[in-house]
Parts: C-alpha cells; sequence; structure tokens
C-alpha cells in the first residue's frame, strides 16, 4: 500500500523492519513490510510524527474525519487456530473509510476494536 503512494518500503538491509520481497500492481519488485508497530516507528522516521494520535478504547472515529492519510491501529483481533496473531492495522484513509477493500465497511468495527490510532495526514 505504502508502495503504491510513493513511499517505497527499503529493502531488508536498510530497515529495523521485517520485509518481505513481491511485486507491485505493474509487476516490479517490492518489498513489504507485515508488522505494524515496526511500521509505525519507520513512518514516524521518515514522514515525523503522526497530525493525529488518539489513545483510548474505542478510538473515537469521529477524531479522523475528514481528514486523509495512513493510518495506523493498534487492534486486538482474535486468534483463529493456524492464523497469525495480527496486533493492528494500517491502511490509506481517506477520511471515512479505509482504502483496501476487504476493510471497506469494518472502519466503525476497526475503530471500535482499536486501543490507539495515528494519522499521518496526506498534503493536499
Amino acid at each position: 500500500m505504502l508502495n503504491h503512494v510513493h513511499i517505497p518500503i527499503p529493502g531488508p538491509h536498510h530497515s529495523v523492519m521485517l520485509v518481505l520481497a513481491g511485486k507491485d500492481v505493474d509487476g516490479h519488485k517490492a518489498w513489504y513490510a507485515i508488522r505494524h508497530a515496526e511500521i509505525r516507528q519507520w513512518l514516524t522516521q521518515v514522514l515525523g510524527p503522526p497530525q493525529i494520535s488518539k489513545k483510548a478504547k474505542p478510538v473515537p472515529i469521529a477524531d479522523f474525519a475528514g481528514h486523509k492519510g495512513i493510518i495506523v491501529l493498534d487492534v486486538a483481533y482474535i486468534q483463529h487456530p493456524g492464523q497469525a496473531n495480527a496486533t493492528g492495522h494500517i491502511d490509506l484513509w481517506d477520511g471515512s473509510s479505509f482504502s483496501e477493500s476487504s476493510e471497506r465497511g469494518k472502519e466503525q468495527a476497526t475503530f471500535n476494536a482499536a486501543s490507539r490510532a495515528d494519522l499521518w495526514i496526506a498534503p493536499d
């Protein structure tokens, strides 16, 4: 997702993040980070601190309404047998919904389950 908005994820020798090799939508080699806490730390190093940061349970979605950018949420997902233990969600935020198609329509539930949300606001 970040690779598609001109914030390329660095390779394994240039990053503290665990990254995996893959291909972008154009078929070019790209790196993908998979741990949301590491991505949050890296985004802070690259972009500075988030412009909106809330720690609450639930996180109030209204505080993020109308703002576009990169959002990182701490979410305690229920772990199912055989699945990795996801602890957060990272997405592009358009002011009211996630860009990831599999997450659209789940915004309120995700914010309700979140204990922290950080938004790096996109420039106009």
